[in-house]
């Protein structure tokens, strides 16, 4: 649909050994951006004084890099088609169990085919997520939960009443 140019400079005060991120509203047009001493002090003094509150006096400025950033933004792209079928089941997912071992001891481990658990579905640990690129181990205490995109989200269990 269209480019973004991001420009960002990190500078600081002469003498200083810490940096601030100084971004830059510039234009790409005409084979330049316009860019001038008195805009990038006047940014510098902007994002200098949003980090530390104050400005120093009588102090040369340096830059120490510059980051340009070159985005092509593409149309919208409805990432849900790439979830689960609407259909799937968690149970058709399941292939089994098998034991493992974790943290010094046996456990009994669910063994499900990743690509097949439905959205909304969620694995307690210990289990293992089988796809053909990857296999994923979800540890005791933790859950596996496929977000509306079929992601797979993993976070700590919510505790037992």
């Amino acid at each position: 649909e269209r480019i973004e140019h991001q420009f960002e400079l990190d500078m600081l005060f002469l003498g200083q050994t810490h940096t601030v991120s100084v971004p830059l509203a510039l234009d790409v047009g005409d084979g330049t951006t316009g860019v001038t001493r008195e805009l990038i002090r006047e940014a510098f003094d902007t994002a200098y004084r949003a980090a530390f509150g104050r400005l120093l006096q009588n102090i040369p400025v340096k830059v120490l890099n510059l980051r340009v950033t070159v985005v092509g933004v593409r149309p919208k792209f409805d990432l849900s088609i790439l979830a689960p079928a609407p259909d799937a089941r968690i149970e058709d997912s399941r292939r089994g169990e098998r034991r493992v071992w974790v943290n010094g001891a046996w456990h009994s481990a669910g063994i499900y085919e990743r690509l097949a658990l439905p959205c909304g579905a969620t694995v307690r640990g210990p289990a293992v997520l089988e796809q053909p690129d990857t296999t994923v181990f979800v540890d005791p205490g933790l859950d596996a939960r496929v977000d509306t995109f079929g992601n797979l989200i993993i976070a700590r269990a919510p505790a037992a009443p």
